[in-house]
C-alpha cells in the first residue's frame, strides 16, 4: 500500500544500520493506519551473527485513552499501564462482603486507560488465551472463525476483524501476534470518542555494539527511545528500539451493519421522469430531500416517485440465493435467518424492476445504491396494478402475482392430510441446509435459465427431498432399497386409489434437476432438453419466470387433489360388496 501517512520513521534522522534493524517498526507506527495493525504481540526468534547468538524480541501491548490532550500527552509519557486484563478483590470496610472488586477494566488514576486487549497464559490452557473487549465484538456484531474474528457489513459481505497468529517453538515458548483491521479500529474510536494507545518494544540481544548511544524522538501521537549498550560481563549487548505511540480514531468507509452515519452518506440522483423535451428528471433519494416523510417540504419529489431500473439489476442477486431471497414483492439480504435489508420491488407492464424513490434512501444499504444506479433508466410501462392496490390504496391482493405462496400453501393442506388419514407423514422436517434452499424459493425475477434454475432447485429442495423414504417403504411394503421415495409414493397411492398426479409431475421436477437443469432449450436435443420437454408439458412459452409459474401451477392442482383425498374404509367396501350379494 503507497505510504500517504507519517510514520515513525519519517523526521527522525537514525543512521543507515538502525533503520535497517527497525524498518518494520519505523515503518508501521503511524497515527493514521489504513491496513492490520498489531495490538498485541511476543515474538522472539535468533538472527544473524557472526559471533554468538543473538536474539530479536519483539512485544506490544494496547490500551484505550480518552480523545483529550493532556490525557494523550500524560499517557505517552507515562512509563506503565497498571491494573487491565486481570481481576483482583481488595480488603473494603465499605463493603459488605469485606472485599472489593477490581475488574481490570479501567484503570484508577490519571491518566485513565481502558482495557481493549491482551494475550494471557491461563492456569490449565495449553495455548494462550485471547481477550477482546466484548463492546468492540458487540460494536461489529463479531463472531470468531478458528483464530478469525469476522463481520457482516450491511450489505451482507463478511469482512475479517481480527486475527490470531500462534507459533511453538521447539522449546515449547509460545509466540504469537494479534491483529486488528485498521479502518474497522479507528471507527470505533470515533464514535467511542477514544485513542488507542500502543506499547511497543524492540529489542536486539547480543549483536555486535561498540558504544553507548541514545536517542529521543516526541511527537503529539509518539514518544520513543533509541538505545545502544555495548555488552558487559554477564550482560550481553542491546540494540532497542522502544516507545509508545497513539492511533486517532476516524470517519471512513466501514461501518457496522446496524448503522449507516447519516453525515456522512451519499445520495446518488435517480431519473424518476422526462421533461416535455425528452431530458432525464433526476432526484436525490435523500429521505430528507423528499416529501411524504416527517419534516419535509412540500415542494420536494415524493417519496414515491416511481425508479425504473433494467432487469438485469436483480442478476447479481438472483446468482446468490443462499444470501439474497427475490420474490415478485421484495428483495432481502439475509443471512442466518436474520434479515439485514429489504427493498420493495414490482415489476411493470415492460418487464422493467419499479423502486420507490424513498425505499432506496431509506432500505438499501448506501454501499448498494451506486449499483442500482447504474441500472437505473427512465420510467416507461405501466405500475404492477396489485402493488397499486396494496400500496396506495390499502386493499390486500390475492397469491395471483405470487404462485409459489398458492402451491406451499396447497403443499402444506396436503401434507398435514395425509398425516391425517394414514397417522404418519410422508414428509420429514428438512435439516438446517436444505431449510436454508426452500427459504429462496420464489418466482424468478430474471428471464434467463440461471434464475430458473436456482428456483428449481428450491422446489425440489422444498417438496421431494424431504420425502422420507422410510416411511413411504413401510406404508407400501417394499424391501427393494434402489426404488426411490417419489416412485414408493407413486405405488403406494395408486394402491389406495387415490389420484398420484402430484408426485409424477414431482418426479419430472426432480429428474430435470438431477439431469443439471435447463442446459437446453425445449426445441433442442439430447436427454437435457427430453427433460425439459416432459416439465413443461403444453406449456408454449418462452420466458422462463412463466414457465416457472407453469411449474408451480401443475403442482398446486395435484397438491390440492391429495388435500381433498380420504383413505378407503376397507371395511365399509367388504360390507357394500356383501350386500350387493344379498340382494
Amino acid at each position: 500500500m503507497k505510504q500517504v501517512y507519517e510514520t515513525l520513521g519519517d523526521k527522525w534522522d537514525l543512521d543507515q544500520p538502525t533503520t535497517k534493524l527497525f524498518e518494520e517498526r519505523l515503518r508501521t507506527a503511524t497515527p493514521t493506519p489504513l491496513d492490520w495493525v498489531v495490538i498485541d504481540r511476543f515474538e522472539r526468534k535468533e538472527c544473524d551473527n557472526r559471533h554468538d547468538k543473538a536474539e530479536y524480541t519483539q512485544t506490544t501491548h494496547c490500551a484505550l485513552i480518552d480523545n483529550e490532550s493532556d490525557s494523550v500527552a500524560k499517557a505517552l509519557h507515562n512509563f506503565s499501564i497498571p491494573g487491565l486484563g486481570k481481576f483482583d478483590l481488595r480488603v473494603s470496610e465499605r463493603s459488605t462482603t469485606g472485599y472489593e472488586p477490581c475488574y481490570g477494566l479501567r484503570s484508577e488514576k490519571a491518566p485513565f486507560y481502558g482495557f481493549f486487549t491482551q494475550v494471557r497464559d491461563a492456569l490449565g490452557s495449553t495455548t494462550p488465551e485471547v481477550d477482546i473487549l466484548p463492546s468492540f465484538l458487540w460494536f461489529w456484531d463479531a463472531y470468531r472463525v478458528k483464530d478469525e474474528w469476522k463481520y457482516t457489513d450491511a450489505t451482507g459481505k463478511e469482512l475479517p476483524l481480527l486475527r490470531f497468529t500462534l507459533d511453538t517453538s521447539e522449546d515449547d515458548e509460545a509466540n504469537w501476534k494479534l491483529e486488528v483491521r485498521a479502518l474497522e479500529l479507528r471507527t470505533f474510536l470515533y464514535y467511542c470518542d477514544k485513542e488507542l494507545l500502543l506499547c511497543t518494544d524492540d529489542t536486539y540481544a547480543g549483536l555486535p555494539c561498540d558504544d553507548d548511544a541514545r536517542q529521543e524522538n516526541s511527537r503529539d501521537w509518539c514518544s520513543y527511545t533509541f538505545m545502544k549498550e555495548p555488552e558487559k560481563p554477564l550482560r550481553k549487548s542491546v540494540i532497542a528500539l522502544f516507545g509508545k505511540y497513539i492511533i486517532h480514531g476516524a470517519k471512513n468507509t466501514q461501518l457496522p451493519h446496524f448503522f449507516d452515519d447519516e453525515t456522512t452518506a451519499e445520495y446518488p440522483n435517480f431519473i424518476i421522469g422526462l421533461d416535455p423535451d425528452g431530458e432525464p428528471i433526476a432526484a436525490s433519494c435523500n429521505p430528507s430531500q423528499l416529501s411524504g416523510y416527517p419534516g419535509s417540504g412540500p415542494n420536494h419529489p415524493n417519496r414515491f416517485e416511481r425508479v425504473c431500473f433494467q432487469s438485469e439489476v436483480l442478476q447479481r442477486y438472483s446468482t446468490n440465493p443462499d444470501k439474497y431471497q427475490i420474490s415478485d414483492r421484495s428483495i432481502a439480504c439475509v443471512i442466518n435467518g436474520r434479515t439485514l435489508w429489504q427493498l420493495d420491488i414490482s415489476t411493470n407492464s415492460d418487464g422493467l424492476v419499479e423502486a420507490y424513490l424513498g425505499d432506496l434512501g431509506s432500505r438499501l444499504p448506501h454501499k448498494e445504491l451506486p449499483y442500482w444506479k447504474s441500472f437505473n433508466i427512465a420510467p416507461s410501462g405501466t405500475p404492477n396494478p396489485n402493488r397499486v392496490l396494496r400500496d396506495h390504496f390499502n386493499i390486500p391482493t390475492d397469491a395471483s402475482d405470487a404462485p409459489v405462496l398458492e402451491l406451499m400453501s396447497a403443499f402444506r393442506k396436503a401434507s398435514e392430510n395425509v398425516k391425517e388419514q394414514l397417522g404418519v407423514s410422508i414428509w420429514k422436517e428438512p435439516d438446517s441446509h436444505t431449510l436454508k434452499k426452500i427459504n429462496t424459493l420464489a418466482v424468478p425475477t430474471v428471464d434467463n435459465t440461471e434464475a430458473f434454475n436456482n428456483a428449481m432447485l428450491a422446489l425440489t429442495k422444498a417438496l421431494a427431498d424431504t420425502l422420507d423414504g422410510k416411511q413411504l417403504r413401510k406404508l407400501s411394503e417394499n424391501t427393494d432399497e434402489k426404488i426411490g421415495p417419489i416412485q414408493l409414493a407413486i405405488s403406494f397411492f395408486q394402491s389406495q386409489g387415490a389420484d398420484a398426479s402430484p408426485f409424477e409431475y414431482l418426479k419430472y421436477v426432480q429428474d430435470f434437476r438431477s439431469g443439471g437443469g435447463a442446459a437446453h432449450r425445449p426445441n433442442g436435443k439430447g436427454d437435457a432438453s427430453k427433460r425439459l420437454r416432459r416439465l413443461l408439458g403444453d406449456c408454449t412459452s418462452t420466458d422462463w419466470k412463466e414457465r416457472f409459474v407453469y411449474v408451480c401451477n401443475q403442482l398446486t392442482d395435484g397438491f390440492n387433489s391429495l388435500a381433498a383425498w380420504q383413505i378407503q374404509d376397507t371395511n365399509q367396501g367388504e360390507k357394500e360388496a356383501s350386500d350387493g350379494k344379498n340382494v
